[in-house]
């Protein structure tokens, strides 16, 4: 399994071992993705783990990122989670527009650690349309936030997001409160504390060898489109020729000529297009542009005058990306500047 990147096409992974995330993992949209842990864990100290756009499927394993979260789900596919454990992260689970089904998990000493508004959350925060069903869960000793898992309030295209509890349902020591509801969209069908919680989410012991790997039946399934502008929540207004994954719902971003960019080396560099990107940004947040080129950078709002750095490159379906974790400008250029050492790309 890549560490990071982009995984475009139909895939299964069996892990043979624990794994630690370099980067980010982004699923493309109309991909269907199996991670069989087979008893390991996957692991990282911050940003996102997992960002999927795709049908995934995760069983049996430990996911655990002290400094950031595990999974960003978004763009209406599916997300199944068997008999998995979430541990010591420190952001939550968002889905926003996801359909999905979380069985026999459990949430442990997780802490969020962030600004404590009403829609933050130590464990899992629903937005947007998401469809959410929990059955068979332990939900214990999570911190931070308002509460353990946050229900959203429905946004301006009328998207209302929803909980469906079901099975046994153990919610114990979460502080400062185990669910929020912002907008009576949660349904409580649970039948009460797990009679075995320790059973509840403890992935298999690791198997001798690992499984042969599932072949995706495409005669029985409908593909979906492929990952095109239409199908990334971009900013608002922002020219199609650039597109910006709007994890927030808040981000704000504007395209930039030499004036907006204003640093000569730079732009001596040659300048092709650039986008500044400002207000709500998440880590990992991808910036991608149709056009081509040999270097991106990236100007740092977080310093006066901007610091200059070099960006990853990711190449796909003809766009030309990158990620970034904060706010400030991202340039595309004919060379890389002259003082600025070429990063590896991401493989």
């Amino acid at each position: 399994m890549p560490l990071s990147g982009f995984v475009e096409s139909d895939v299964s992974y069996t892990l043979s071992a624990d794994c630690e995330m370099s980067g980010t993992l982004f699923l493309v949209n109309g991909a269907t993705v199996t991670i069989d842990g087979n008893g390991h864990a996957i692991s990282r100290d911050s940003g996102t783990m997992l960002a999927t756009a795709a049908d995934l499927t995760i069983r049996n394993m430990v996911l655990s990122n002290v400094g950031g979260r595990p999974i960003f789900g978004l763009h209406r596919n599916q997300l199944r989670a068997e008999r998995v454990t979430f541990r010591e992260n420190g952001s939550p689970i968002v889905l926003a527009d996801q359909s999905a089904t979380l069985e026999n998990a459990r949430f442990e000493s997780n802490v969020y650690a962030g600004a404590a508004t009403a829609s933050r959350a130590s464990v899992l925060r629903i937005l947007h349309g998401s469809a959410v069903t929990i059955r068979n869960a332990v939900v214990s000793d999570n911190s931070g936030g308002q509460s353990a898992i946050y229900v959203g309030v429905a946004n301006a295209f009328g998207d209302s997001p929803s909980l469906n509890l079901e099975g046994c349902l153990t919610l114990e020591n979460n502080s400062p409160a185990d669910i929020i509801d912002g907008g009576s969209y949660l349904t409580d069908k649970s039948t009460g504390p797990c009679e075995n919680p320790d059973q509840i989410g403890s992935p298999d012991p690791a198997s001798s060898a690992p499984s042969a790997p599932r072949i995706a039946d495409k005669s029985k399934r409908v593909r979906r489109p492929e990952y095109t502008q239409k199908k990334v929540r971009t900013c608002p207004e922002l020219a199609p020729e650039i597109l910006v994954t709007d994890m927030t719902g808040s981000t704000q971003c504007q395209r930039i000529g030499a004036r907006g960019v204003g640093i000569t080396h730079v732009l001596e560099a040659g300048l092709i297009d650039a986008v500044d990107v400002w207000s709500w940004v998440a880590q990992d947040t991808s910036v991608c542009f149709q056009a081509s080129g040999a270097a991106l950078v990236f100007l740092d709002a977080a310093y006066a005058p901007r610091r200059v750095s070099v960006l990853p490159v990711q190449r796909f379906n003809g766009l030309t990306c990158t990620t970034i974790h904060g706010e400030g400008s991202v340039v595309l250029l004919h060379s890389l500047p002259a003082g600025l050492g070429q990063r590896r790309l991401c493989r």
